[in-house]
C-alpha cells in the first residue's frame, strides 16, 4: 500500500531567513579566485585567500583581540587544512560517511547560489506597497476565529454567520478538531503573509470567508483594531526600514516557493506504507530528543542520525523500496537511501510520539525530493563553475575532512582529545598532550610546506565580537564552521610568535 505526497504548495522547502552536472571529485576540486584576492597563507599548492579568511574570522567565534587573535584563527585554518590532507593521505576522503557529508555540502552550495541569483531579479520594494504595510504595523488587531478539519463545517458555519446568528454560536468544539479561539491578539508580521492580509481587509465586526491554511479551515471574525504601541515608539524612519525588510523577506520567500513549485510540476513522490512504518520505529530508537541547533560554537554537525548508527547499523543497507519517484531522473529510493539522505539533511529530525514523528518524516521525504529537483535544475546553470560553489564548497571539504583527521590525530597521540570550543582551549590538564599535538603538526607542515604572509594579516579588519551566521536557505548550518583544530591553531600560534 503507498500513500502520495503532492508538493503542491512548495510548503516543505526550508523558509527563507526563519529561523537550497554531478558533484564530481570534490576531492580533488581546487577553488579559483579573483588576483585581487592574494594568498593569505598556504599549504603544498593549497591556499587560504583573503576573503576566505576575513568570512570566516568575522562569522565564527574566537579567543583573544586584535592581531593576535587573527594570527591564531589563521593558523588555525592552518592547522584544518594539514588534518583534512591527513584524512586524505589516509585514503579515508571516500569514506561514505565523510563523503556523502562532503557531497551534500556542496550541493547545498550550489542551490544556495542558484536560489541566490534568481532572488537577485526581484524589484525594489514600491512606496504604495509600504504605505500599506504601514499601516498595518500601526495596529494591533482582536479577533475571534473557528477552525474546522473540514470544508463542510466550514461552509455551514460561515452560511450561519450572515444570518446574524452571533459568532460563538455558529459551531460547537468537538474532539474532531473544531475549536473556537476568542479575543486572540494578532499584530503586524506575527502570522503567515496571506492570513495577516486575510484578517487586516476586514472590518470590525465583519467575519471573512473561509480560509485554507496549514491543513485547517479558518473562519475569522475581526473584533477591533487598537493603536500599536510598540509602533508609536519607533520613529517613521524605523518603521519604514522594518517593513521594507518585511516584504522583501517575504518576496523572497514567494519567489523560492514559486521556483520549488516550478521544478516540481510533473513530478510526485509515492511512500510505501509499511517500510514507512518500519522506519518510523526505527527512527524513533536512534534520532535524539532535542535539536541542538542553539550550540553553534561545536565544530560537529547535529546530524539527523547518530552516525555511529550510520556506519554500524543496518538500516543505512535496507533495501527494501521506500519512495516510488514519478518524473525524476531516478525511479525509486530504497529505506537504506533515504536514510543516508537523512544522515546529511541541513534538516535534522528530532524525535517526538510516533504520530508526530512520521508527519515529519513524509514532511523530510518530500523535503528531500524537492531538494533533489532544485539541485538537477541548479547544476544545469553556470553557477556550478562559479567562484562563489567552488570556495564554499572546498572549504566545507577541508572542514568535514579535518573532523576525520582530527580521529586519526587522536588515535596517534592515543588519548581522547578535549571537545574542540574556545571554552576548552586554556585546559591546563591537557597541556603535555598539547605540546604533543602541535609538535606533530608543526612536523607535517614542514614535511608539507606551509607559509604565512604576514604583512597582509596585519591589513585584515579584526573584529573582538564576531557575528555568528546562518546560512540563508539552510540555517541549521552555519555560513561559515569553525577551523577544526582551533585550540592546537592557536596554541601554535603562540609558540610560533
Amino acid at each position: 500500500m503507498k500513500f502520495r505526497l503532492k508538493p503542491a504548495s512548495a510548503a516543505c522547502f526550508l523558509p527563507l531567513l526563519f529561523a537550497f552536472a554531478g558533484c564530481g571529485n570534490q576531492d580533488e576540486k581546487k577553488a579559483t579566485y579573483s588576483p585581487d584576492d592574494p594568498a593569505l597563507a598556504w599549504v603544498a599548492d593549497d591556499t587560504i585567500r583573503m576573503s576566505e579568511f576575513s568570512n570566516r574570522f568575522r562569522s565564527t567565534p574566537h579567543v583573544g583581540q586584535g592581531l593576535s587573535a587573527a594570527e591564531g584563527y589563521l593558523q588555525a585554518m592552518l592547522t584544518e587544512k594539514l588534518l583534512a590532507e591527513m584524512t586524505r593521505e589516509e585514503g579515508m576522503a571516500s569514506a561514505p560517511g565523510i563523503k556523502d557529508l562532503v557531497d551534500q555540502l556542496h550541493r547545498e552550495a550550489v542551490v544556495e547560489a542558484y536560489l541566490e541569483r534568481e532572488l537577485a531579479t526581484l524589484p525594489p520594494v514600491g512606496d504604495s506597497l509600504i504605505r500599506v504595510h504601514l499601516d498595518r504595523l500601526d495596529q494591533d488587531l482582536l479577533l475571534n476565529a473557528w477552525i474546522f478539519p473540514d470544508t463542510l463545517n466550514a461552509a455551514e458555519a460561515f452560511h450561519k454567520s450572515a444570518q446574524s446568528i452571533p459568532f460563538s454560536h455558529v459551531s460547537n468544539p468537538s474532539p474532531n478538531g473544531v475549536r473556537f479561539i476568542e479575543h486572540q491578539a494578532l499584530s503586524y508580521n506575527q502570522s503567515s503573509p496571506l492570513f495577516e492580509q486575510h484578517c487586516y481587509n476586514l472590518r470590525p465586526g465583519e467575519v471573512g470567508i473561509p480560509l485554507f491554511l496549514d491543513g485547517s479551515w479558518w473562519l475569522v471574525q475581526k473584533v477591533e483594531s487598537r493603536r500599536s504601541a510598540a509602533a508609536d515608539s519607533l520613529r517613521l524612519s524605523d518603521k519604514v526600514n522594518n517593513v521594507r525588510g518585511v516584504i522583501e523577506k517575504r518576496q523572497r520567500q514567494a519567489l523560492q516557493d514559486a521556483l520549488v513549485a516550478r521544478a516540481m510540476r510533473g513530478r510526485s513522490i509515492d511512500i510505501e506504507e509499511a517500510p514507512f512504518f518500519t522506519l518510523t520505529q526505527e527512527l524513533r530508537a536512534l534520532l535524539p530528543s532535542t535539536s541542538q541547533d542553539d550550540a553553534p560554537l561545536t565544530a560537529q554537525f547535529n546530524l539527523a542520525i547518530p552516525a555511529a548508527e550510520m556506519a554500524e547499523g543496518s538500516l543505512h543497507a535496507d533495501d527494501r523500496p521506500l519512495v516510488h519517484l514519478s518524473g525524476f531522473d531516478i525511479d525509486m529510493w530504497t529505506v537504506g537511501e533515504v536514510v543516508t539522505k537523512l544522515a546529511v539533511s541541513p534538516r535534522p529530525l528530532v524525535n517526538a510520539p510516533e504520530p508526530v514523528l512520521a508527519r515529519r518524516l513524509r514532511n523530510e521525504i518530500l523535503f528531500l525530493a524537492e531538494f533533489e529537483t532544485l539541485y538537477q535544475v541548479a547544476a544545469k546553470s553556470d553557477v556550478v563553475q562559479s567562484a562563489t560553489v567552488e570556495r564554499e564548497s572546498a572549504m566545507w571539504r577541508d572542514h568535514i575532512q579535518a573532523q576525520a583527521g582530527l580521529r586519526l590525530l587522536a588515535r596517534r597521540v592515543g588519548t581522547v582529545l578535549p571537545f574542540d570550543t574556545p571554552e576548552k582551549w586554556d585546559d591546563a590538564s591537557m597541556a603535555k598532550t598539547d605540546t604533543l599535538i602541535v609538535n606533530l603538526l608543526s612536523s607535517y607542515g614542514d614535511s608539507l610546506g606551509i607559509g604565512i604572509n604576514r604583512s597582509l594579516l596585519t591589513r585584515v579588519p579584526t573584529s573582538e565580537q564576531p557575528v555568528i551566521l546562518r546560512k540563508t536557505h539552510f540555517p541549521n548550518r552555519p555560513m561559515a564552521p569553525m577551523p577544526v583544530g582551533y585550540r592546537w591553531g592557536v596554541l601554535w600560534s603562540q609558540i610560533e610568535d
